[in-house]
């Protein structure tokens, strides 16, 4: 940028001397509507080029048109109508606040030499003193203008010209703390590229009416924050502080009220609506932060987060230690005790102007966060620029606030190189937002998915605002539409824009119809014809860094038809007890616009309230776009074998909407019939089964042992609760042999396996044995050829029972005509230790011929859920339930239940699904989860309560936990998920997956779940 010299008053007749020393090429301007326009030329200036202007065009892009080719012009001459019309061109300050003109406003100042003249001819050109001063800082030109010219300047008397120069430049310069005194972190200000007027404007006359200081606006952008920026507009003495210490020889500094013209007692209508721009532009730099950007005096600002921005005056008044100043703060001042402002030197910023005036105001305040500024390198690491001046033009055009952010319409925070150095980057929202500045940022305004997003409703015409806080925040509005043509329009904020809005709209599925983000502007439209339904507005960032803030959004759509209202049937199982749940969906044929109602009421029809289902009513409400709801009506249940009956659900009393079906029809299907058949049932109340029993295995009554040197002694009751009616044992009551060195085993009578279904064996075991070698235990089933092993005792720590464990073994491999099944026990040749051995209770071989999946009955009820999602309740006796694939909902009741997971081939997560148990009960009597090792393949622990492998079941308090935990079955106790952890510590699941939630909070053991095989 050019560096001018001091500004002075020329009169039209030394102007000609004045281009002759200094030109190198001069241009004319002439707008054609001025009558006998060639009497305004210079004729003296040599070389001059005269272009007319067409008055219907614009006439900034025409003279801008010209001058793209040309470097080095001395001089322009503008010859103007009127007071500052120019072709079909205003300039007043509403034109130079337009992008596209201050983008061409720059690209003049390209073209022009070091101290080039922009002169403009006209009559009454100089009473809009503020466009002429914006227009040499837009242009970096020496600007002079006709005093009072003649309608016919025939004898080239063009009158006296003020020459208003520009010197100097904005080096906002932070001020640092170090080692406790205040230093000023100088700038070279011949390098910079923020300029200010050094020499003070003449302040233009008051015009309009006024209000007393008093009277200023009282803006507030975010009133709930405790964190303040507060924009003091109307004068403040500083006092005590390190600026007065530091610069102003301890004195009072004295800033004076914000003012546009001479007057600094009272506010004109132009000075208050100045004040309103203001705040705006810069409560929309600081929108994503949850900070308080006000003109309302917050009384106590000696703490931190809080700064006072003092605006007023210019900067030698008092700070003349720097060549010029904007603006000058304290370095992390926004987190010190005491009332230590930033100052805006507003009389050095155009007189006030708005934008450059919030520019500073967002610039200086950043300081006081610790931002440093962000500067431009070369190539070489080399600074080119203190302050970055950003790129592009027009709408689009866009500076960092820490850099030079005066001449470009979107300025943002910045995420670039610092005046550090070439390699240090500055996040500049992430230093706002820490922690050490204590204010974070806002909480968002809307839900970021079609779920969760803002419903607008109410008419055709609709609109929103809101606040986008970050490249990775979505604001979603959904809207509901009859078919036809709708338009939305998103723009950003009005002044000051940091947002470059990205528009989609998607369907009610998520899939995108269209979206708008132009290139050439920060606002998004869309325009499309669809089909009547719910669609949702995605607003969002163009995701470069700083492009956020605030934006509205207006929107108009098409009146639909009017809906009906639907209701379906449903059908469910009855169950043996407890309730079922029947859930009837009441759905509008199309969404609409209105909130719609309809009151609902069940009746008998062949089912009873009371009896087979409760009665239930209510309302349903319908906000604008839902289409969907849904009554549920619990169905009790039974084992009382009888025929469907079916109960309604009515609709009646709608509003803004006509009922289309009135009635739904609930059966209740009668299930009181088993596929369960019982082919082995032994209590060991006697014999009379036809149980072989090898050496030392007894059947009699549990009686308690004693003596033993390794695990637990026999039980002293059998595993019926309501009766001791037997056990089958080795040396009831006594410890097995030390000298038995081969397997002896109790066997079972045969039994025909051969049936449809599939085929278990259960049972109640109390063993307690020493460890291979010393010691070995087994299950084994006769597959019509061959003994099989389906479970063998381990290595160290053996098996050591304190209670009756349920065991459960899938046995449909093996199934014959002559099936039977045996338990044995060896004793190594020497150092065994003293054991009370096996004990067994309640025996059985059970066939499912359902064939949903593997199930069997544990004393009272089996219930088998099929492929979907099923509600299995249990009975007062020990159930077991088996939901299969689906989401199942499992309820035990009363008994010690059994929920079973076993798909006969390894895991996936389609396979087994994920099973709400709702009242599972932990202990020794309590439930059990019972894993199968072929469905878990991963397990390594024997089959039987617990885990063997200690390590391969863990609790945890997270998800994140339970996906990376050492464990394969591992619990989540502040949710009751339950995961098969197939990786183990590896990120995620690996091919396993969360398969039950268990309902309430409580610890669940290792001992609460069981294996099989």
């Amino acid at each position: 940028m050019r560096r001018a010299s001091t500004g002075y008053a020329i009169s039209i007749e030394h102007l000609e001397t004045m281009t002759a020393m200094n030109s190198t090429t001069s241009l004319i301007f002439v707008d054609s509507t001025v009558e006998n326009y060639q009497d305004f030329i210079p004729i003296t200036e040599a070389g001059a080029e005269v272009f007319t202007l067409d008055p219907t065009q614009d006439a900034i892009a025409q003279i801008t048109e010209v001058l793209a080719n040309r470097t080095n012009v001395a001089n322009l001459h503008i010859i103007l109508d009127g007071s500052l019309e120019l072709g079909n061109t205003t300039l007043d300050v509403g034109a130079l606040e337009s992008p596209q003109v201050m983008t061409y406003l720059q690209q003049w100042g390209a073209s022009l030499s070091a101290d080039a003249n922009i002169l403009l001819y006209g009559r009454n050109v100089a009473v809009n003193e503020l466009v002429v001063q914006r227009l040499s800082l837009l242009t970096g030109a020496d600007v002079a203008v006709s005093a009072g010219m003649t309608a016919n300047a025939t004898d080239h008397n063009r009158g006296d010209f003020d020459l208003n120069k520009r010197s100097g430049w904005l080096g906002a310069a932070p001020l640092a703390s170090q080692n406790g005194e205040t230093h000023l972190a100088t700038c070279n200000c011949a390098g910079c590229s923020l300029f200010i007027n050094k020499e003070r404007l003449a302040p233009a006359p008051v015009i309009g009416p006024t209000v007393p200081l008093a009277s200023l606006p009282l803006l507030s952008s975010n009133p709930a924050a405790t964190a303040k920026i507060f924009l003091d507009f109307d004068g403040h003495t500083t006092s005590g502080t390190s600026w007065n210490t530091s610069f102003n020889g301890n004195a009072d500094i004295i800033t004076p009220a914000y003012s546009i013209d001479s007057d600094l007692n009272t506010f004109s209508t132009t000075e208050t609506a100045s004040i309103e721009e203001i705040w705006k532009r810069v409560a929309e730099d600081y929108a994503p932060f949850d900070v308080d950007v006000t003109t309302v005096d917050p009384g106590n600002l000696n703490g931190p987060n809080n700064i006072r921005v003092a605006i007023g005056g210019a900067w030698d008044d008092w700070f003349e230690e720097s060549e010029g100043a904007g603006g000058v703060a304290y370095v992390n001042s926004w987190q010190w005790n005491g009332d230590t402002p930033v100052f805006v030197f507003e009389e050095n910023l155009g007189n006030g102007f708005a934008k450059y005036t919030a520019e500073a105001i967002s610039h200086e305040a950043g300081h006081a966060f610790g931002l440093d500024h962000q500067s431009s390198y070369d190539a070489g690491g080399n600074k080119t620029d203190e302050y970055n001046s950003g790129s592009g033009t027009g709408a689009t055009g866009w500076a960092p606030i820490m850099g030079a952010s005066y001449y470009q319409n979107l300025t943002s925070w910045h995420n670039g190189q610092s005046s550090q150095g070439s390699n240090i980057y500055q996040d500049d929202a992430a230093i706002i937002a820490s922690a050490i500045n204590g204010i974070g940022y806002r909480t968002d305004d809307h839900g970021n998915t079609n779920a969760l997003a803002t419903i607008l409703g109410g008419s055709t015409t609709l609109s929103a605002s809101g606040i986008i806080s970050a490249p990775t925040d979505t604001d979603v509005l959904s809207f509901t539409t009859g078919h036809g043509s709708i338009s939305w329009n998103v723009n950003p904020a009005e002044f000051g824009p940091n947002l470059d809005v990205l528009a989609e709209l998607r369907d009610s599925n998520g899939n995108l119809i269209t979206s708008s983000n132009p290139v050439d502007a920060l606002s998004a439209s869309i325009n499309t014809s669809v089909a009547a339904g719910t669609y949702y507005l995605h607003v969002k960032s163009n995701d470069l860094y700083g492009r956020i803030g605030q934006y509205t959004v207006t929107g108009t759509t098409v009146a639909g038809s009017t809906p009906t209202l639907l209701i379906d049937d449903v059908s469910v199982l009855e169950g043996d007890s407890g309730t079922t749940e029947a859930t009837f969906t009441v759905t509008l044929s199309e969404a609409s616009s209105q909130t719609v109602t309809v009151d609902y009421a069940t009746a008998d029809d062949t089912a009873i309230a009371g009896t087979d289902y409760t009665a239930t009513n209510g309302t349903l409400t319908f906000a604008a776009g839902e289409t969907s709801k849904t009554i549920t009506v619990s169905v009790q249940g039974d084992t009382t074998t009888e025929s469907d009956e079916s109960f309604f659900v009515n609709l009646t009393n709608a509003t803004n909407a006509p009922i289309g079906n009135s009635q739904g029809i609930g059966t209740i299907q009668n299930d009181d019939t088993s596929s369960i058949t019982n082919l082995l049932t032994e209590d060991f109340s006697d014999n009379t089964g036809g149980w072989t029993l090898g050496s030392e295995w007894q059947i009699g009554s549990a009686t308690t042992s004693s003596g033993q040197q390794y695990g637990n002694p026999d039980p002293g009751v059998d595993n019926t609760a309501t009766a001791d009616n037997g056990i089958a044992g080795v040396v009831i009551g006594g410890n097995a042999s030390q000298s038995l060195h081969d397997f002896y085993y109790l066997t079972s009578p045969v039994v025909n396996t051969n049936v449809a279904g599939n085929i278990s064996l259960e049972f109640a075991r109390w063993l307690n044995s020493d460890y291979a070698p010393y010691m070995q235990n087994s299950v084994e089933v006769f597959d019509g050829s061959n003994w099989v092993p389906i479970w063998q005792s381990g290595a160290d720590p053996g098996v050591q029972d304190s209670s009756w464990n349920q065991q459960l073994f899938d046995i449909t491999a093996y199934k014959n005509a002559n099936t039977q099944v045996r338990f044995g026990f060896q004793v190594g040749s020497n150092g065994v230790y003293s054991v009370s051995s096996w004990n067994l209770d309640d025996v059985k071989i059970v066939s499912d011929s359902s064939n949903s999946s593997f199930a069997v009955s544990i004393d009272d009820v089996s219930l088998v859920g099929t492929d979907g999602d099923d509600t299995l309740i249990g009975g007062a006796g020990n159930d077991t339930l088996d939901g299969g694939a689906g989401n199942d909902t499992l309820t035990g009741s009363a008994g010690q239940d059994w929920f079973l997971y076993s798909t006969g081939s390894a895991f996936t997560a389609a396979s087994v699904g994920v099973d709400q148990i709702d009242d599972f009960a932990t202990g020794a009597a309590g439930d059990r989860i019972v894993l199968s090792k072929q469905t878990f393949a991963k397990l390594t622990s024997e089959v039987g309560s617990g885990f063997s492998v200690i390590s391969e079941f863990a609790a945890v308090t997270t998800d994140a936990d339970a996906a990376t935990s050492e464990g394969l079955i591992v619990y989540n106790s502040s949710n009751g998920k339950l995961f098969y952890n197939e990786n183990g510590s590896a990120a995620n699941f690996g091919t396993g997956d969360q398969f039950a939630t268990l309902a309430g909070t409580f610890t669940l053991a290792p001992e609460d779940l069981m294996l099989i095989a």
